[in-house]
């Protein structure tokens, strides 16, 4: 169960495969080929015109992988900070798995296919768009670069959003899940020193203005009442 077969041979339609989906109740046993392989030699001048490969696709497997991106500076929304990069670090796990074997033939070359090689084409692809998503994060969805470490879940719905339908084209596979563990500022650099302390600034500015815009509504209000 949630297994399938491809069998690649010629055949006269062009289609050069055939998928059997688990379960299933025919089996084919390794040791009938040699006596079926002389029956139809017989016709044939001693040779089977019947030629296969078969690829087995575990389609229920999963398949994790750790990733940790390079360092890279992550600027803040507010472009009057354009020149304070924070040095970044991105970690976290990728799982994936198998969903659609015809796509997944398609993209990948099966006689030289290796898992641990695959796997390793798999990382370095997302962590170059990893880097490229999170770079754009704070602009596009409007967070803060001081907020975006206590952002962990929403920046891994963004991130899976960007890379599904990528891995989908670019590799066959289907991306189940991306869950990023941290997003980690340079805390100790002193760009995050000083936006840190431009961000706290500019926010108790705002809470006095809105408490003084509160407090002058109050007044008003009272004001009104008391000449009705």
């Amino acid at each position: 169960n949630g297994e399938a077969a491809v069998f690649f041979y010629k055949q006269g339609n062009g289609v050069i495969e055939d998928i059997i989906y688990g379960p299933c109740d025919k089996f084919l046993k390794t040791e009938n080929f040699p006596i079926l392989t002389s029956l139809v030699s017989l016709g044939w001048d001693g040779n089977s015109p019947f030629n296969a490969e078969v690829y087995f696709f575990n389609l229920q497997g999963n398949t994790q992988i750790k990733f940790g991106t390079p360092t890279f500076d992550l600027f803040d929304k507010n472009p009057n900070f354009a020149n304070l990069g924070i040095p970044c670090n991105v970690r976290g796990n990728i799982t994936f798995n198998l969903t659609d074997c015809v796509n997944f033939i398609k993209l990948n070359r099966l006689q030289e296919f290796n898992l641990d090689d695959f796997k390793i084409q798999i990382r370095e692809f997302c962590i170059r768009k990893i880097k490229s998503v999170v770079t754009n994060i704070p602009e596009e969805n409007n967070i803060p670069v001081i907020q975006i470490e206590r952002k962990i879940d929403e920046i891994s719905d963004i991130i899976k959003s960007k890379l599904k339908p990528a891995m989908e084209d670019d590799f066959g596979i289907n991306l189940k899940r991306i869950d990023v563990s941290a997003v980690e500022l340079d805390q100790t650099h002193d760009n995050y020193t000083q936006l840190k302390r431009i961000t706290v600034d500019q926010t108790s500015k705002i809470i006095e203005a809105t408490t003084d815009i509160q407090i002058e509504n109050l007044g008003e209000m009272a004001r009104i009442n008391r000449l009705s």
